[in-house]
């Protein structure tokens, strides 16, 4: 269960922040293929929802 945190957090974070413009880079690749998100706001705010149930993942593991 922790390897699967720690990768939705990371993961997530990266999107939230736009780490090495990952958030841009993901709403271009989508729209490209006519795909859902249209904005890159709307990938930040998954990545930080992503980073969030990482985070709440790690700290139900840790409590155990």
């Amino acid at each position: 269960m922790t390897g699967w945190g720690l990768f939705t957090f990371v993961g997530g974070t990266v999107l939230a922040t736009n780490v090495f413009r990952a958030a841009d880079w993901f709403q271009m690749m989508s729209y490209q293929q006519r795909m859902w998100p249209k904005s890159v706001t709307t990938v930040r705010v998954g990545g930080a929802l992503f980073s969030v149930a990482g985070a709440v993942t790690l700290l139900e593991a840790w409590a155990w």
